[in-house]
């Protein structure tokens, strides 16, 4: 027997073989094939094209949770700057930070007043007052449209009470003044860095003092004198005697009048 036979015998017993294994096979569907390869072709590519949308949409997610915790951080050193920036403000205004809550303002000026209160105790009010008054700044405001702090009480030795110093005679109100106006031009040129107050006018109130208080008046105007020039306006005819140098005007008519400068 022929090689080529022995061949032909082998194949056809094995297509006999795969013959009886296919007997009961059902022929593939070619075309349904093609059709659900086409068909997962197109899903992958649109679960492709998902896929680099979600890309992008996460990036610019990330993108923008990185530029709210920078705001956020921005956000708490502005929040810092404004609690401290509030905490000065209200230390400025009087809500916060002092037990009288007085504004910077009023409590700068609180204690340029106490000095000249002090002072005017100490050189003038004991004396023009007898010893009896005593300056004292109220802690309490008397007008609830200003700003409380500044308030001028009046201590009085004879009752050992307070009391406003609205109830002042016209007198004593002159006397209290003019202790304040004295004392104010010393407090300020002593603490004013060498600037000088040279002159200080008085403007009448005399009248409302008793002789004995107008002579010590007139010793403490004395004493302020002696390093600046002190100006009194008065129609006291006792004043004159005791002023050394005087400038007298007089009326004349007719809405003139003359001046005349007298020396003592």
């Amino acid at each position: 027997m022929s090689l080529a036979i022995k061949r032909k015998g082998i194949l056809t017993s094995d297509i006999s073989k795969v013959t009886a294994q296919l007997k009961d096979q059902t022929k593939p569907d070619i075309v349904a094939l093609k059709h659900a390869k086409d068909e997962a072709e197109q899903n992958h590519l649109i679960a492709a094209k998902q896929t680099d949308s979600f890309n992008r949409d996460l990036k610019e997610a990330t993108q923008n949770f990185e530029q709210v915790q920078k705001i956020l951080q921005a956000q708490g050193t502005f929040t810092k700057e404004l609690a401290a920036v509030t905490s000065l403000y209200n230390i400025v205004t009087g809500k916060d930070g002092n037990e009288n809550k007085l504004k910077l303002e009023t409590y700068v000026v609180q204690n340029y007043l106490l000095k000249i209160l002090n002072y005017a105790n100490r050189k003038f009010l004991s004396i023009l007052s007898n010893d009896r008054y005593y300056f004292q700044l109220s802690t309490e405001s008397t007008n609830k449209q200003r700003d409380h702090g500044l308030d001028i009480n009046i201590y009085d030795r004879q009752t050992n009470a307070t009391r406003s110093s609205d109830t002042l005679s016209g007198g004593e109100t002159f006397i209290a003044a003019l202790s304040i106006a004295l004392s104010l031009s010393e407090v300020v040129q002593s603490s004013a860095n060498g600037v000088q107050i040279d002159a200080l006018f008085i403007d009448e109130g005399f009248g409302s003092l008793d002789e004995e208080t107008l002579n010590e008046a007139m010793k403490a105007l004395t004493e302020i004198g002696q390093n600046r020039m002190v100006g009194v306006i008065s129609h006291i005819e006792s004043m004159k005697q005791s002023i050394g140098q005087q400038l007298l005007v007089q009326k004349v008519g007719n809405g003139k009048s003359t001046i005349k400068i007298i020396t003592k």
